[in-house]
């Protein structure tokens, strides 16, 4: 459990690409920051 409340999980990756939600935030890790975010928005918009 997470200090704040939830769940916390490790991470991998030397960068993470954050993700803001109606109900939290969520952060992923990748060593392909970038990319991953371009995907991201393409897929969910900005």
């Amino acid at each position: 459990m997470s200090i704040r409340g939830g769940w916390g999980w490790n991470i991998l990756g030397r960068d993470c690409v954050v993700v803001y939600m109606k109900k939290g935030t969520l952060r992923i890790g990748t060593d392909d920051a970038e990319n991953l975010a371009v995907i991201l928005a393409q897929r969910i918009g900005p």
